[in-house]
């Protein structure tokens, strides 16, 4: 969808994948293998088609992905200068920004979707489910998706360990260095 898109704005902690080649559906990528050459570059383009890495805002932004990094406030002020007329915020793994998003939406009389993009891992498999219009203060929602964080710094020390191992000292201390909330880091922050 942000490929079809002419611009495309994030926030600081916005992340961006192309999973088909996890799931073993090569080519069916929605345009994704014509399209986002020409946005970000050949190369590029092959390494996160090819390989199903996570983009981060930073490297977005550095590329052309998005055009700007903004916080949902002015997320809000934008999609309603441009004639939005419903906007949803959608974090990874998280639904701690909702409430600010809805606020500033609001403030703007701009109608207003929650969302969460949920990582859901299966018989080795992860993929990356959007949900909308969920209840951020559910309590089953929020424990689940603290349970999913918390794995995350546990894996990610097992990779610095491994790393370790192989003489490559202090990466998980280098791979916070990239995260914008630590409970969210990833293979990606090692990169």
């Amino acid at each position: 969808l942000a490929l079809a898109s002419d611009l495309r704005l994030g926030t600081e902690r916005a992340r961006t994948a192309f999973l088909f080649t996890r799931v073993g559906l090569a080519g069916a990528d929605m345009g994704a293998c014509a399209l986002l050459p020409r946005v970000i570059g050949q190369g590029r383009a092959a390494e996160l088609l090819f390989t199903g890495r996570t983009m981060t805002a930073a490297e977005g932004l550095a590329w052309g992905f998005f055009n700007a990094l903004h916080a949902p406030e002015a997320l809000a002020e934008r999609a309603k200068a441009n004639g939005v007329e419903l906007w949803a915020l959608t974090d990874h793994d998280e639904v701690g920004g909702q409430h600010r998003a809805a606020a500033a939406a609001h403030a703007l009389g701009l109608p207003y979707l929650s969302g969460v993009e949920i990582s859901v891992t299966f018989a080795g498999l992860t993929v990356h489910i959007v949900g909308l219009g969920v209840d951020p203060d559910d309590p089953q929602l929020v424990q689940g998706l603290a349970h999913t964080r918390g794995g995350r710094e546990r894996r990610a020390r097992e990779m610095a360990d491994q790393l370790a191992a192989v003489g490559i000292r202090g990466a998980f201390e280098g791979a916070l260095k990239y995260v914008g909330n630590p409970e969210l880091i990833s293979r990606t922050h090692f990169a």
